[in-house]
């Protein structure tokens, strides 16, 4: 099935996306928690929004987050018309506990291809992070095919931007960090909007000249402000929370589609999205991590 804004088969899903975002957690709620003295008042911000349901006093934020997100994924699936794309998501878990499997057990007769490329590199140079590079590698292969497929301009722009912004922070990192060509060729996801070649051909250039590289771009300020904070602190939390800001701003878009794939998407974006900023914030509060340092990590709400 083809899909797009002129289709009407997410109609219904769009009128139950639309009472699903008003429960998402307001910036307003997010600062209240950042402000928490410790982990029970967290529990007790919580139990005022539609976590409320989930907690009693023996919960855990563990097992409130997992089951949470098992909830949206479970209702993702009911939604979407598409099966393609409701495998699509799944995808992600798979190829991340490949990584894990990998590293842990080394099992070549699993995904065959895959694990070989990915061994032999790590052999190579005896450097567990080759397995991330390329099963990465592979698994944004995988889902350009995949996307292709559905033909649906919506789902093209997204994986471009996604691939986009893993690529400005691999950039930033390898030039940091002195990376080899090599390993920023692996890293390097092909079929963005800026083509692999301008990363890699940046990989050469001067460290300060990095920000104006990228004026002409959708990313300058992004690189900018990531690069100053990079400079200042010596920290590449910024640039990640900059990263994550961005892609929010472009899933805002869909709140003006009123049919399509395109506001179950970004529902499903913004909630996981979500549940990273509660992971952050109870892991801060548990470890007593400055409310500033948290602050500067914490994503932008939907």
């Amino acid at each position: 099935m083809i899909i797009g804004n002129e289709k009407v088969d997410y109609a219904y899903a769009v009128g139950r996306i639309r009472v699903l975002e008003t429960r998402l957690l307001s910036r307003g709620m997010v600062e209240r928690m950042l402000e928490a003295a410790d982990v029970n008042e967290l529990y007790r911000i919580l139990s005022d929004t539609a976590y409320g349901a989930l907690l009693s006093e023996t919960t855990v934020y563990g097992w409130l987050l997992r089951t949470e997100e098992i909830r949206t994924i479970a209702l993702f699936d009911e939604l979407c018309v598409d099966p393609i794309l409701s495998e699509l998501i799944h995808y992600r878990y798979d190829f991340h506990n490949l990584k894990v499997l990998m590293k842990a057990y080394v099992l070549p007769d699993i995904l065959q291809q895959i694990i070989t490329r990915a061994l032999e590199q790590y052999y190579s140079k005896n450097d567990p992070r080759l397995i991330d590079l390329i099963v990465d590698q592979e698994m944004f292969q995988f889902y350009t095919r995949e996307v292709a497929q559905l033909k649906n301009d919506f789902l093209t722009q997204l994986l471009a931007l996604i691939k986009d912004l893993e690529n400005i922070k691999t950039l930033v990192r390898a030039k940091r960090l002195d990376e080899d060509r090599e390993t920023m060729r692996l890293a390097i996801l092909e079929g963005g909007n800026l083509s692999s070649r301008w990363y890699l051909d940046l990989a050469e250039e001067a460290w300060e000249n990095l920000p104006q590289r990228f004026y002409a771009t959708p990313y300058f300020q992004v690189v900018d402000e990531g690069y100053g904070h990079l400079e200042r602190e010596k920290s590449f939390l910024q640039l990640e929370k900059l990263c994550d800001d961005f892609l929010t701003n472009f899933l805002r878009t869909t709140r003006y589609t009123p049919f399509g794939i395109e506001p179950l998407i970004a529902y499903l974006v913004a909630k996981l999205s979500e549940l990273k900023i509660l992971k952050l914030l109870f892991v801060g509060k548990s470890h007593g991590i400055e409310t500033a340092r948290m602050k500067q990590r914490l994503p932008d709400v939907f």
